[in-house]
């Protein structure tokens, strides 16, 4: 049973994903991959970084 069931998922993923690939203005990605957000002072830090290097060319 359990073979017919990885099977049928497989074949099912098979097909969205033709699906989405012929008509991908028709797919909404709903899914939150992005769950958590970087720490501002990191992106401060990581800004004044390439501030700096762009400078210094």
């Amino acid at each position: 049973m359990e073979g017919g069931v990885r099977a049928n998922t497989e074949r099912l993923m098979r097909m969205l994903e033709d699906l989405i690939c012929r008509c991908p203005d028709q797919w909404l990605w709903v899914h939150n991959r992005w769950k958590t957000r970087p720490d501002p002072r990191w992106i401060e830090r990581r800004r004044s970084r390439e501030r700096a290097s762009t400078e210094s060319c």
